[in-house]
């Protein structure tokens, strides 16, 4: 529609479909949508209809993929910033509970529902590992909103960050386990030593990497400055994780961990600024993904696998947490909430899903690839939205939102 304007032109591009998400964030800022459903719906706009021959030219591909590797690596930074250990280990047993509680039951039950549905057991797994997932940024939007404070909040916030830790690395091996199954060579030993092999470097070139920027950033004084180099060392990894043939995500988490928990507090104070520098990253990454979807693609059963796959995921994470919480011995209306406040699924979720894309289309199988894609980007629409209000509930439910606060 609109091709004629940015054709060779990338950058105008990308500052038009900018402009047009935070024009869109404006007007409609009073619905209280998480943000990234702004930025799906304009990436959905952009390649669909505005630009869609434009959106396919080596030019555009190329920033395309720039962009989505290096927003994996700040995404996995701040999955590994909040991975606070000590505070962490003042409820072991809860925590572990819980966690292993609310991703086996979403596991479970996407996995067997989609492969009832489907008959794949291939699509059925990598759905089922990224069902494992939340969405941190809107859940915690949600406390901020509410001003929320108490046992219930603080216990969100720790299952908030192990929760994506282990989706990461559940996701990882899936994928592992998938192009070994695609491969046609399916082994314990060839998924041990693939894994273990992926893994294995991002472990270690994180902690490197992270030792080095602990020790650099509490040496320094001006936070811009500590900003910028944890910016550029993050930036670094990730293309050190593409010559490796490893995880940039997984890589990147590690660093944000030791550099968090290593005792210092100089990176508490960059951490405020990268999170602003993040912002626009993050947007346009989501408007990306978005720009991703052919609505052309939706044909029979697809639209159903979106549906399928939403509630499964929904239905396994209730159902998970509710029986994890009571054989903790937890009571109403705190096992309510537990089982209610991890629900909102979206920045984690879409970059796992855009990785796993990426690396079907780069062993042969593009279609499957936009398959899982399309259907998460679909879900996400849905479950923050569903999510968002949940948590919104079970806060309100609990008597930990600012007006009990106010008056306690």
């Amino acid at each position: 529609m609109l091709d004629f304007l940015v054709a060779n032109q990338p950058l105008l591009f990308f500052g038009i479909i900018f402009t047009m998400a935070f024009g869109f964030n404006i007007l409609l800022f009073r619905l209280n949508l998480p943000h990234v459903l702004f930025y799906l719906a304009v990436g959905v706009i952009a390649g669909n209809i505005l630009f869609s021959s434009t959106i396919n030219s080596p030019e555009i591909q190329g920033l395309f993929h720039f962009v989505e590797i290096f927003t994996l690596g700040l995404i996995g930074f701040q999955i590994g910033t909040e991975l606070h250990i000590r505070q962490m280990s003042q409820e072991p047993k809860f925590i572990l509970l819980l966690l292993f509680s609310n991703i086996v039951g979403s596991f479970i039950f996407t996995y067997f529902i989609v492969f009832a549905f489907t008959g794949s057991s291939l699509i059925a797994i990598i759905l089922g590992a990224l069902s494992t997932s939340t969405a941190p940024a809107t859940t915690v939007g949600v406390i901020k909103k509410l001003q929320s404070k108490g046992l219930l909040t603080t216990r969100i916030q720790w299952l908030l960050a192990l929760n994506d830790v282990s989706s990461v690395a559940i996701v990882e091996a899936v994928l592992v386990i998938s192009i070994i199954l695609l491969g046609g060579h399916p082994s314990i030993s060839s998924f041990a030593i693939e894994f273990g092999r992926e893994i294995g470097i991002a472990l270690i070139l994180g902690l490197f990497v992270g030792l080095i920027l602990d020790y650099i950033v509490e040496r320094m004084d001006r936070k811009i400055e500590m900003m910028e180099i944890s910016f550029a060392i993050v930036l670094m990894t990730v293309g050190l994780a593409e010559v490796l043939h490893t995880s940039a995500i997984a890589t990147t988490m590690v660093i944000g961990a030791v550099a968090t928990n290593r005792g210092g507090d100089n990176y508490k104070d960059a951490h405020d600024l990268l999170d602003i520098l993040m912002s626009p990253i993050l947007a346009l990454f989501f408007i990306l993904i978005g720009a991703k979807v052919a609505l052309n693609d939706f044909y029979n059963p697809f639209p159903w696998l979106t549906v399928l796959y939403f509630l499964s995921r929904l239905i396994g994470k209730v159902i998970g947490s509710y029986v994890g919480a009571t054989s903790l011995g937890i009571k109403e209306p705190m096992r309510m909430g537990l089982s209610m406040s991890l629900l909102a699924q979206g920045g984690i979720v879409l970059a796992l899903a855009s990785r796993t894309a990426e690396i079907f289309t780069e062993h042969g199988f593009n279609q499957l690839g936009v398959t899982i894609l399309s259907t998460i980007i679909m879900s996400t629409i849905l479950s923050e939205i569903v999510g968002a209000f949940s948590t919104d509930f079970a806060i309100k439910k609990n008597g930990e939102h600012y007006r009990i606060n106010e008056e306690a």
